[in-house]
């Protein structure tokens, strides 16, 4: 809704001068445009609700507040209006209802000030009331304010702090009485004065002087525009007020949610104004909060009693106004606002037997999470996992898809995916299952480390599981590790199965085969050090697979620190269906994406899989598939000159990664390799440490980055003592340690347990807490067993110790996978 200043003088047939004048919003030139859109990011509702025609309908509404990659919610908003027909005067109506300066300078001409309510000549106040002198004046810029009171000269002096239209002065005292202006004064140099008010001070009698302190009394209230006009006099409470429109109140400054640990201070602050003017009140979990009546609500010491929802209630005689409600949340643990890490992905698939995957990850640090799927903005009844999978598509599930995850700290909404049919008869081609190892090498012993292997691997294995696929995901394995996972992955292909093998990491090309470089590479190395691609194909080859994809997402250049004379050559024998998807062509290099920060968590995307992804779930063969790939990388500004994927291949027939999986007559087969891929990728149960003595109860939460890397996270469910800290110890040759600046290591509640394929016994880990009791500090300990999970299952038995990094910047682009 439009303030009803604002209003009014659009109903008095206010005109703006506009620099565009009758221009449609669409063809705005691009600088002014841009400019509005840069300035009213994260108003876009504020923005839709000033909008005095409601030109939307919900579903319209639903649309435009979703980001894509092309354009953001405003930049939907306005080119909507621009479609609906609005010109540039009616976007300066709307942004002049919102009070918004800025995003007008570059579309609306200047104004002069002009005066619309000059201040009462004559006003006569008892001692102790309040005092409140009101004018108001129009002008583009906006005009800015400055009252002056006269001196015993009758010289006008600048009174501090009052720039704005209502100046106020409570417990009037005798020295108040006197002469007072205002100065109206804007950015384009125009200055304007108002009328003269002169008050005078009646003084008390002296007897009520004698009897109590000067207390505020009823006094007369005048409304000088003569609308809406207030009985005189009026008590309102204990308070007087002078002339002046009664207004209801208005929210300037919305207060912020905060998560602050105990005994730290916060702070919570609402601005409002309104005609008399609003008292405050503070609101807690629905109950209002006594003596908190300020503007600003100040906790010196916080302690868990002190989270809930917070909001502020501003009252005057005009009417009432809350603000937003919000969260402060009191914790030791790292809790924030929810962060996607996965956003869902476009699909494209067959009318009628086609089947469609969305997924949307989150942090473990956002937990607990809630989901909600929505199909064009519609929101979905039971869907409320992070997975949306659908099957028997019709025409009306084509569309768009979003996601919207809520913790207890806030809410976000994933990016759009658009879901599209193809109509057509059913595959030509039907597997008996699909399986896929994914492998990732970014953390080397003698190499410098990669920073895009590890997005790689979680962007390929979401694709893929999208496609019904059993994937499991590694990094940084060794030669032997990887060596014994083909051969245990090759445990899953049988006749019929679709097989994908992907490696990102670095690699050479030799004597035209390929050389993949295991993560304890020696400085030295040459092939006999590495695993030879060829051979991994051979190895799936023998399982007469339905179709063998190999995606070797490495450098090709035939470089390796040592040569070596009498490398064996991997020759696999010739039995179709076998396509090759390299991320380069022979004697160059793949690339990957430059990070911002020197910091090997900070992931980036290789260039071939950010290509991959967009087209991996493309109902086409797969040869065509990686054509759409190619096309794409030749098409990125930042790679086209330097990468140049390339496929060999010898498909017998149009094989699709979306076949669908028919199992019939090989149920005991398609179940046994269901239970063997189970064990590698099974996540721990959540698993609760109830200490009674303490009235304490902890809940470990387990997620799977990849199946040899665990997140573990204590989260305190239940705390019955006020100052406690509590962190996860695991094994240190598994846990990944930081140090801070002085060498202490730095405990985190989350601990994240890497290189699973190493261990060899079961895996405990310590739930340490340590509290306050009566300024006694105390610790206690916990050993919990959670067995063998994920890939430890597989009994690799092969011991290694951790190692230490040191990564090093790079320019855009980083040349991704070249050997030294």
């Amino acid at each position: 809704m439009i303030p009803r200043s604002v209003s009014e003088r659009h109903q008095a047939g206010f005109q703006v001068m506009s620099v565009y004048p009758g221009k449609n919003i669409k063809d705005l030139p691009m600088r002014p445009f841009r400019e509005i859109v840069n300035i009213m990011v994260g108003k876009e509702h504020d923005f839709l609700a000033s909008l005095p025609d409601n030109p939307f309908q919900d579903w319209e509404i639903q649309r435009l507040l979703r980001y894509n990659q092309r354009s953001s919610p405003v930049e939907n908003i306005l080119q909507e209006l621009g479609t609906k027909g609005k010109n540039v005067e009616y976007l300066i109506q709307v942004l002049d209802a919102m009070g918004l300066e800025r995003p007008q300078l570059s579309i609306r001409k200047t104004e002069p000030i002009r005066m619309v309510q000059q201040p009462e000549g004559e006003i006569s106040v008892n001692e102790g009331q309040i005092l409140s002198i009101w004018c108001e004046g129009q002008s583009f810029p906006y005009p800015k304010y400055q009252w002056y009171k006269a001196d015993d000269r009758g010289e006008f002096q600048k009174i501090s702090a009052a720039n704005r239209g209502t100046y106020e002065v409570s417990n009037l005292s005798l020295s108040d009485g006197g002469h007072y202006q205002c100065t109206l004064y804007s950015d384009n140099d125009n200055v304007m004065f108002s009328d003269v008010c002169h008050v005078t001070v009646t003084p008390l009698p002296e007897e009520k002087r004698r009897l109590s302190p000067v207390t505020p009394v009823p006094a007369a209230v005048v409304n000088p525009t003569g609308d809406q006009t207030l009985s005189c006099p009026i008590d309102y409470g204990s308070y007087n007020y002078l002339p002046g429109p009664s207004r209801a109140p208005l929210i300037l400054l919305q207060p912020v949610s905060c998560r602050v640990k105990p005994l730290e201070e916060f702070v919570l602050t609402c601005e409002g104004q309104g005609h008399p003017p609003p008292t405050y009140q503070w609101i807690k979990d629905g109950m209002a909060l006594e003596g908190e009546n300020k503007p600003q609500l100040t906790v010196i010491k916080a302690t868990e009693s002190h989270g809930g929802n917070y909001c502020c209630e501003l009252s005057n005689m005009a009417g009432t106004q809350r603000t937003n409600h919000v969260n402060v949340l009191i914790s030791t643990s790292d809790v924030s606002f929810p962060e996607i890490v996965r956003h869902p992905i476009d699909v494209e698939t067959r009318l009628g037997s086609g089947v469609a995957t969305f997924c949307c990850e989150v942090s473990v640090e956002s937990e607990p999470i809630t989901y909600q799927w929505y199909h064009n903005g519609v929101k979905m009844q039971g869907e409320t996992s992070g997975t949306l999978y659908m099957k028997n598509l019709t025409e009306k599930d084509m569309g768009d898809y979003q996601c919207k995850i809520k913790n207890c700290y806030g809410k976000r909404m994933s990016k759009t995916a658009k879901l599209s049919l193809k109509t057509g008869s059913l595959h030509e081609f039907t597997a008996t299952d699909k399986v896929a190892l994914v492998i990732g090498n970014h953390s080397y012993k003698s190499e410098r480390p990669l920073y895009a292997p590890q997005k790689d691997v979680q962007e390929v294995k979401v694709a893929l599981t999208a496609l019904d696929f059993k994937v499991v995901s590694l990094v940084n394995l060794t030669k032997t590790e990887l060596e014994k996972m083909v051969d245990i992955f090759c445990e899953l292909i049988d006749q019929g199965v679709y097989a994908v093998f992907y490696f990102a990491g670095h690699g050479f090309e030799e004597s035209g085969q390929c050389y993949l470089v295991p993560y304890d590479a020696p400085a030295n190395y040459g092939p006999s050090d590495c695993t030879c691609a060829e051979n991994v194909l051979k190895k799936i080859q023998n399982r007469s697979p339905g179709l063998c994809l190999m995606l070797l997402d490495i450098c090709r250049k035939s470089n390796p620190p040592r040569k070596e004379k009498d490398q064996p050559v991997y020759k696999p024998d010739v039995l179709g269906n076998v396509v090759f998807g390299y991320a380069t062509s022979f004697q160059m290099s793949a690339y990957e994406e430059a990070p911002e920060i020197n910091n090997e968590d900070n992931a980036v995307s290789g260039i071939f899989v950010k290509h991959l992804i967009k087209y991996i779930s493309n109902d086409v063969d797969v040869v065509t598939m990686l054509g759409e790939v190619n096309t794409a990388v030749g098409l990125d500004k930042d790679a086209s000159h330097l990468q140049f994927p390339e496929i060999r291949a010898n498909l017998r027939g149009k094989h699709c990664l979306t076949d669908a999986i028919n199992s019939r007559g090989q149920t005991h087969v398609y179940t046994r390799r269901a239970v063997e891929w189970a064990k590698m990728t099974e996540v721990p149960k959540t698993h609760e440490v109830d200490l009674k003595e303490l009235n304490l109860k902890i809940e470990l939460r387990f997620h799977a980055e990849t199946c040899n890397v665990l997140h573990i996270e204590p989260v305190i469910l239940d705390k019955g003592i006020t100052q406690c800290q509590v962190w996860i110890e695991a094994p240190q040759h598994y846990q990944k340690t930081q140090y801070s600046a002085d060498g202490l290591p730095i405990r985190t509640p989350r601990v994240v347990i890497r290189d699973m394929q190493t261990i060899q016994e079961n895996l405990v880990v310590t739930v340490c807490i340590r509290y306050n009791v009566e300024s006694f500090e105390n610790f206690v300990s916990q050993s919990i067993d959670i067995g063998r999970p994920l890939i430890s299952s597989c009994n690799l038995n092969i011991n290694r110790n951790t190692r230490q990094l040191e990564c090093t910047s790079h320019k855009q682009p980083v040349e991704h996978r070249e050997t030294s």
